[in-house]
């Protein structure tokens, strides 16, 4: 099928039978081709908000009009939220570097715990971390993380540590260098923080003096 930009490409019984490419009623539905060089959608007989230019280039700076989606050649997916010369109306969907959108869990749940005795109770090993040596923490365990997700939203609790210190929390791999929280000694402190995903969701968390401490999800990016 083909059709001429700002024509709609109607297809069926709703085929006006006056003009081969007109529209038969108020339910007709159609695609046409927009004179953006796109693909745009007719529904109801009215039409839609959504339509969707050609891909492979760069998103405009300004949108002409918000329920717009675009791909770029980076492979990106964007969507146009209003009318506006400003870029910051246009939203990332998706993309080959997104961590995907954010699901927050009906309530926290805590996944581990290094104090013997408190729940999950199951989950070892229920003892202080070793200084500098991390520890594999699978958030999807009791929390309904799926086990593909991206990135997780986490809640990291340090109690009760022997000196002043810090503790990281990263996807895999050696300790990438970096710090989630720090604390001073005997000090219980939280902090929320997103880490990307290992293997199976999983995630590790290390400190570099001798402490407790909890992880308690709160949401995931798939």
């Amino acid at each position: 099928v083909a059709a001429i930009d700002n024509q709609p490409v109607v297809q069926g019984v709703a085929n006006g039978g006056a003009l081969a490419t007109g529209l038969e009623s108020s339910q007709s539905s159609a695609l046409f081709v927009t004179g953006h060089g796109g693909v745009g959608v007719v529904a109801d007989g009215a039409l839609g908000n959504a339509w969707f230019p050609g891909g492979g280039k760069a998103r405009p700076q300004s949108s002409p009009g918000a329920g717009i989606v675009w791909v770029d050649d980076a492979g990106d997916w964007w969507a146009s939220v209003a009318q506006s010369p400003f870029v910051g109306h246009w939203r990332k969907l998706a993309g080959p570097n997104c961590a995907g959108q954010l699901h927050v869990l009906p309530v926290p749940v805590r996944v581990y715990d290094s104090r013997p005795g408190q729940p999950p109770t199951f989950v070892q090993p229920k003892s202080r971390t070793t200084p500098n040596e991390a520890r594999l923490i699978h958030t999807a365990d009791l929390s309904g993380v799926p086990l593909d997700a991206t990135a997780v939203l986490v809640n990291l609790t340090i109690t009760d540590p022997q000196t002043q210190g810090f503790a990281a929390a990263w996807p895999a791999g050696p300790w990438p260098g970096t710090s989630s929280i720090n604390f001073s000694a005997g000090q219980d402190i939280a902090g929320t923080t997103v880490v990307g995903c290992g293997i199976d969701a999983s995630i590790q968390i290390m400190s570099n003096t001798v402490t407790h401490f909890l992880v308690d999800v709160i949401g995931y990016y798939r």
